[in-house]
């Protein structure tokens, strides 16, 4: 995550993967993408997700 960070400052989104239940579990830092490493057994797939905005009235 660190590297991500580093690469695109600007990256305002979040990076998240699909457990094995089936779940979008968002990667917070370096611990949360060791452990989706392990977890998948090496065969991680991340994808970008957009944060949820707080709501707006209209």
């Amino acid at each position: 995550m660190r590297k991500v960070k580093e690469s695109c400052p600007d990256f305002g989104d979040l990076i998240a993967y699909n457990d094995l239940c089936g779940r979008q579990i968002v990667l917070r830092g370096d611990n949360d993408l060791r452990t989706a490493i392990h977890e998948t057994k090496g065969k991680l797939k991340i994808y970008t997700t957009v944060a949820d905005l707080p709501d707006s009235k209209m």
